[in-house]
């Protein structure tokens, strides 16, 4: 049997999709276990797909890289907020292109690397502009940015790890009047990272119901790739 990648692209049926892909197999080689590479948007991933069976398995770390929340509560994997078939996917932007859910314009300035210092590993900062579009004094962490199940705010690096914040600059929880800006500092730091891995993704991640304001768009979380410039 050839060897074939599995490519992960979001879609109407992204969700079944990420977590199930029936493949045909031999029936001669249905009780063993196999590894295939995966390509996420067209982009090789460092995780593997296991075939069992006639079923291939993907890891559901996929999801985050995808937009897609997913949280593991009492025994039970929920995927997305609700909407089920509805799901859509997270918006979309690059470096420097300012995205809009209703409540927040957004923009990732940029994505430096940080080389060790006294009390520091090597890291990477990141610069977001956070400008509150609703008509009321609104607070970005309190109000907007969830925290249940982990850290809202994830960078995701060229060979698949996931980083969430060392640290930031102040200003998250305070208020923003209507119309105002502020740019928010990130660290992301672990031992040993190295300058030739870069981050390729940030992932901002929404209440699926915000304290104040309101949104305009199905699914208010924000992917941007690192990658491109706007």
């Amino acid at each position: 049997m050839t060897m074939k990648a599995v490519s992960v692209q979001p879609s109407t049926s992204a969700l079944t999709a990420l977590i199930v892909l029936g493949l045909a197999v031999p029936a001669s080689a249905q009780s063993v276990q196999k590894s295939l590479p995966v390509v996420v948007n067209g982009k090789a991933h460092s995780v593997k797909a296991v075939t069992i069976g006639t079923q291939t398995y993907v890891p559901v770390s996929v999801l985050k890289e995808l937009g897609i929340v997913y949280t593991v509560s009492g025994g039970t994997l929920n995927i997305g907020s609700a909407g089920g078939a509805n799901q859509t996917r997270a918006l979309e932007g690059c470096l420097k292109q300012e995205l809009f859910n209703g409540n927040w314009r957004v923009t990732v300035q940029n994505a430096v690397f940080a080389p060790a210092r006294t009390g520091f590993n090597t890291g990477w900062t990141v610069d977001v502009k956070y400008a509150n579009a609703s008509a009321q004094p609104n607070k970005l962490y309190v109000n907007s940015l969830q925290s249940l199940g982990g850290d809202p705010v994830i960078l995701i690096l060229k060979d698949g790890t996931q980083l969430t914040r060392n640290g930031s600059s102040d200003g998250g929880t305070q208020q923003f009047a209507p119309a105002s800006a502020r740019t928010l500092g990130y660290f992301f730091s672990r031992p040993n990272l190295q300058e030739d891995n870069p981050p390729v993704k940030l992932l901002l991640l929404f209440r699926e119901k915000p304290a104040v304001g309101g949104y305009t768009v199905p699914d208010p979380n924000m992917r941007f790739d690192l990658t491109c410039t706007k």
